[in-house]
């Protein structure tokens, strides 16, 4: 590390400051958010339309769910919308997204 440095280089007398450096820039950097979506509709001509509940609701011809409260579901067409929105594949059998209220994450 010190090989890098010019002979005369302040920083040769410090070579604490190559351990602290990185730690500084994982601890004072943002988070990347990245393209982070809204599980919200943002166009009314792609509305996203959840079932909140707690109410049941069809997975079509597979299941049936219950929809506990503080959560909610989107069909398979409210889910492909979604997913073309933040740019993501379309996974084959696609059957809908169920998320918590508060959108932190969600299942497919």
């Amino acid at each position: 590390m010190n090989a890098c440095l010019p002979s005369n280089s302040k920083w040769r007398k410090h070579p604490a400051i190559f351990c602290i450096l990185p730690v500084l820039a994982v601890f004072l950097s943002e988070p990347c958010w990245g393209d982070q979506l809204s599980l919200s509709p943002v166009m009314p001509s792609q509305e996203v339309g959840w079932i909140v509940g707690p109410k049941k609701a069809s997975l079509g011809t597979l299941a049936n769910i219950e929809v506990p409260q503080g959560y909610r579901l989107t069909d398979k067409a409210g889910a492909r919308i979604l997913l073309e929105r933040m740019k993501n594949p379309i996974p084959d059998g696609l059957i809908g997204i169920l998320a918590p209220d508060s959108g932190k994450w969600w299942v497919v």
